[in-house]
C-alpha cells in the first residue's frame, strides 16, 4: 500500500496485512444520518464547535452542518439518498457505533478501493486520464477555493460509481458513474447559479436583490453571480440578465471576482449580451478580473474589448475594482460618449 509518487505521507510503498472484512457499498446517506440523529439525539461537531481558525483554508459558515448543506437557507429535502456532509471525524465514529460497525483502517481502506488492482498508481491503470478520460472525481481548479467541475462529477456520480463495482468491472463502473455524473453535474451547475443585483444604500453599505427583468436607461447595474458559470451555469446567467430591449445607455457592471477560467459557453453569452447592450447604445463592464481571466478573454477573441465591453482588473481590496466600474460607468454616463 501507498506511494512514491504524490504526497510525503504516503511513502514508502510497503506490504500491508489485512484480515477479511465487509464494507459498505455505498457512503452513508442524508437519509442514513438523520435516522441516527433522531434516535439518538447526537448533535455534529458543526453544530457545537465554533470552527474559526485562520489557519485553514476553509470558511466557517454558522449553520451550516448535516440538514443545512450550503448554509443555515438551505434544507435536505430532495436531497435524502446524497451523501451526508458536514460530517467530522468524531461524528463518523459514532454513527459507526450506533450502526454497531467500524471505521475502516487506511489499509482496509486503499485494498477496498483497489478493486483488486495491486501495484499501479491508479484503481484503472498508471494512467491518470487514459486517452484522455477522466476516471475519477478529481479536483479541477485553483485548490481549494476554485472548483471548476469540469471532470463531469456530482455528488450523485460517486454513489453511482460504487454502486456499480459490485456489479461491474471497475473501468466500466467508472465508465457508468461518469456518465451520469455528467448529466447530474450539467443540471446541478444550472440550478445552483443566482444572480443578483447589487444596490448601494444611503449609508454606503450595500444591499442584494432580485435582478430587474429590464435594465433602466442611463442608469449603472450592478450584478453578481454566484456559482459554476460553466456549461449550463452559462446559459442559466444567460436567462438572468435583465433585458436591455427599449433601454437607452444602460450600462452594466458584472461582478467576476474570484474567477480565473472562462468556458465558451460563458464567453458566448457575454459576448451576445455586449451585443444587445451596443444595440441600444450600452455598456457592459466586467469587473475583478484578474490576469488569467482576462488573457483567456482575449485569446478567444470574441468580446469587443474597450469598446462594448471594459475589463477592470482586480484589486487588493475587496470591492474595491467593482467601484473603479461604476465609477467609470458613471462617467462614461455623464459625458454622453459613445462607442459607436
Amino acid at each position: 500500500m501507498g506511494s512514491n509518487h504524490f504526497y510525503p505521507e504516503e511513502r514508502p510503498v510497503h506490504r500491508a496485512r489485512v484480515d477479511g472484512f465487509w464494507m459498505d457499498e455505498l457512503p452513508v446517506t442524508v437519509d442514513e444520518f438523520r435516522r441516527f440523529i433522531e434516535g439518538t439525539g447526537y448533535v455534529t461537531v458543526a453544530e457545537r464547535v465554533p470552527l474559526y481558525d485562520v489557519r485553514q483554508w476553509w470558511c466557517y459558515l454558522p449553520g451550516a452542518c448535516w440538514h443545512h448543506p450550503d448554509g443555515p437557507a438551505s434544507t435536505i429535502a430532495g436531497r435524502e439518498l446524497r451523501a451526508a456532509t458536514h460530517v467530522a471525524y468524531e461524528d463518523a465514529l459514532s454513527y459507526a457505533r450506533w450502526a454497531h460497525k467500524e471505521l475502516p483502517t487506511e489499509a482496509e481502506w486503499e485494498r477496498a478501493a483497489r478493486g483488486g488492482l495491486e501495484g499501479a498508481a491508479f484503481v484503472w491503470g498508471n494512467e491518470f486520464p487514459p486517452g484522455g478520460r477522466t476516471m475519477a472525481n478529481t479536483w479541477r481548479g485553483e485548490f481549494p477555493w476554485e472548483n471548476l467541475a469540469t471532470d463531469g462529477y456530482a455528488r450523485w456520480s460517486i454513489l453511482v460509481t460504487f454502486a456499480a463495482t459490485l456489479l461491474l468491472s471497475v473501468r466500466v463502473a467508472v465508465g457508468v458513474g461518469v456518465a451520469v455524473g455528467i448529466v447530474l453535474a450539467l443540471r446541478s451547475a444550472a440550478s445552483n447559479v443566482k444572480v443578483y443585483e447589487v444596490i448601494e444604500l444611503e449609508d454606503g453599505r450595500f444591499a442584494q436583490a432580485d435582478p430587474p427583468a429590464q435594465l433602466p436607461s442611463n442608469t449603472v447595474s450592478v450584478l453578481e453571480v454566484v456559482g459554476s458559470l460553466f456549461f449550463a451555469g452559462a446559459r442559466t446567467l444567460e436567462e438572468a440578465l435583465p433585458s436591455p430591449v427599449s433601454a437607452t445607455r444602460p450600462a452594466v457592471v458584472l461582478r467576476l471576482r474570484g474567477r480565473t477560467n472562462a468556458g465558451a459557453t460563458l464567453i458566448e453569452v457575454l459576448d451576445n449580451y455586449a451585443d444587445d447592450l451596443a444595440e441600444v447604445g450600452g455598456r457592459w463592464y466586467l469587473s475583478g478580473v484578474d490576469e488569467r481571466l482576462a488573457a483567456r478573454f482575449r485569446l478567444a477573441g470574441k468580446l469587443d474589448l474597450d469598446h462594448a465591453v471594459h475589463l477592470v482588473p482586480t484589486l487588493n481590496v475587496y470591492g474595491e475594482s467593482t467601484t473603479h466600474a461604476i465609477q467609470n460607468a458613471r462617467a462614461w454616463l455623464g459625458t454622453g460618449a459613445s462607442d459607436q
